[in-house]
């Protein structure tokens, strides 16, 4: 059996935590193969092209951008830019969404992560036209939107469910989870 094999039964057996932790690495190993093969093909050049592409995906606070690339408030909750952005983001997924499912949110994690990534990608878009001192014309990308929704959620089902920390000890999920947001 290849690793690709592995992959595909890993995501066709596997509850939704693995499936969306394999999309987003996924994501992330497709659009570093793509910056890898428009650097070696173009040199300086490549970078922009890529740097064109991977903007085609990212969330802006641009309205008129975003009405007419209609997928990006989807798309830039699956990227990542750079190996510890992406491993905290699915280690805490894995965490929190585990304690999610297996207190009964089986049928949650999908939606609440989609929603959370909605919520984060509202936020930016209010921000950046509320607030005065945010340029319009930036961008966003990454699950940590998401990946928050899946902690708040997981703190709120179980509040008072006890998790052990290195150093810290025993502390309840509310107070991680108010960290970690914070």
């Amino acid at each position: 059996m290849t690793l690709f094999d592995d992959i595909k039964q890993q995501y066709s057996r596997g509850d939704r935590i693995t499936q969306l932790i394999i999309i987003n690495v996924a994501v992330f190993l497709g659009f570093l193969v793509v910056r890898l093969l428009l650097m070696i093909g173009g040199g300086a050049s490549g970078v922009s092209l890529y740097d064109g592409f991977l903007d085609l995906f990212m969330a802006h606070s641009s309205l008129k951008f975003t009405l007419i690339h209609f997928w990006t408030p989807f798309t830039y909750m699956f990227l990542h830019e750079g190996l510890w952005h992406i491993f905290f983001n699915m280690l805490y997924l894995y965490w929190f969404g585990r304690i999610l499912q297996d207190m009964g949110g089986r049928k949650l994690i999908v939606p609440i992560y989609l929603a959370g990534g909605l919520a984060g990608w509202l936020a930016y878009i209010l921000s950046t036209h509320l607030l005065q001192n945010l340029p319009i014309g930036e961008v966003a990308l990454g699950a940590s939107a998401s990946v928050m929704a899946i902690i708040a959620a997981a703190a709120t089902l179980v509040p008072h469910f006890e998790i052990q920390l290195i150093i810290i000890g025993r502390v309840e999920l509310r107070w991680v989870a108010l960290f970690l947001i914070v």
